[in-house]
């Protein structure tokens, strides 16, 4: 299941948030104690993501998963330590799904067709890129992976002291199946962390069984 974006805030839409253009940005995971993997989101003309997981404690949440946003095309390429691969496809024609392909096809879901999707949506990336900017606090964003229909809904930025600030809110699954097969998960607490209100995101936070998970810009 390594999406990592969906681990540290798959992580993971949006017409009316502006990302930070033409850069990359580097991060640790880390949690249970320890380092989890590494991920790089570049924003900008290709909205993208590269992620490695390598520490999990469950061989089923480790694996590599890249993915990018160019044009009307997000492609999606996840393959498991296991070296089970999942390959996702989509076709945006503005905010709707205007083709999709699951590859293996038993990966599908009764969302992993164009007429399920009935409602405006954008791709992971989008909302990936979205995170990295304090513009994203206090706004809802809803994107479509290929398998199911997401919301990111996050309030309004705190100043903490001489920190920054912080805007917290989740990560929920509204439509198709949760993630981790008999975990079914469908709710994530999110924290993003801002230096300041123009600088891109310190940290990204959220909560795993339990278990806080972290992206830390390096």
């Amino acid at each position: 299941m390594t999406y990592s974006g969906k681990l540290v805030g798959v992580l993971i839409g949006l017409c009316c948030a502006t990302a930070l253009s033409a850069e990359s940005l580097d991060f640790d995971l880390r949690g249970f104690g320890g380092s989890i993997g590494s991920m790089t989101v570049t924003t900008g003309a290709v909205n993208a993501v590269d992620a490695v997981t390598d520490g999990m404690p469950l061989d089923a949440f480790n694996g590599t998963f890249k993915a990018e946003r160019r044009g009307d095309a997000y492609v999606a390429d996840r393959i498991s330590a296991k070296g089970d691969r999942r390959l996702i496809e989509i076709g945006f024609a503005g905010q709707s799904v205007a083709d999709v392909s699951v590859d293996p096809a038993e990966d599908r879901t009764e969302f992993s067709v164009p007429a399920a999707v009935d409602e405006p949506v954008v791709s992971p990336m989008e909302v990936l890129a979205a995170a990295m900017s304090a513009q994203i606090c206090g706004k809802t964003l809803t994107f479509y992976d290929g398998r199911r229909i997401v919301d990111l809904e996050m309030q309004g930025a705190t100043r903490v002291g001489d920190e920054g600030f912080v805007c917290s809110g989740r990560y929920h699954i509204r439509r198709g199946p949760g993630h981790g097969s008999i975990l079914n998960i469908r709710n994530l607490p999110m924290t993003l962390h801002f230096p300041s209100a123009t600088a891109p995101v310190s940290s990204i936070e959220t909560r795993l069984m339990g278990f806080g998970l972290f992206a830390e810009r390096k």
